[in-house]
């Protein structure tokens, strides 16, 4: 689960950049804009990027799949949407729907989802 980090998308991508020992300038030149525009995401100032330049942020900081769900769950946070890898799922998927308005409007609790996705992980391990 992506709970472990308690900061920012800015924060998030500060962080990971220092580790890559990548400068804002290297991170702004690999993705084709001004620095300035991208220290604007580091500090908060602007929300994240649409998610074509947060696959290529994730390529460029060399992020592990759990990393880049995390730069995803928290650049949604940033612009008040979903994380940019669901909306296709969610919207080519039906019964995704009825299942999250389902869970919503029944108050679903924090167990209910946790086995939910221990079911998921089982059915996900039995297919194999």
């Amino acid at each position: 689960m992506q709970g472990e980090f308690r900061g920012s998308f800015g924060d998030f991508l500060a962080m990971k950049r220092k580790e890559a020992d990548l400068t804002i300038k290297d991170v702004a030149r690999w993705l084709h804009i001004s620095t300035a525009y991208y220290c604007y995401f580091e500090t908060g100032e602007r929300k994240a990027p649409e998610r074509l330049v947060l696959d290529r942020l994730a390529e460029i900081l060399e992020l592990s799949h759990t990393e880049r769900l995390l730069l995803y769950d928290l650049a949604g946070k940033t612009r008040g949407i979903v994380a940019a890898d669901l909306p296709d799922y969610i919207n080519s998927n039906p019964y995704v729907r009825v299942a999250l308005r389902k869970a919503r409007d029944s108050k679903a609790s924090m167990e209910q989802w946790l086995n939910f996705i221990k079911q998921m992980d089982g059915a996900k391990e039995a297919g194999r």
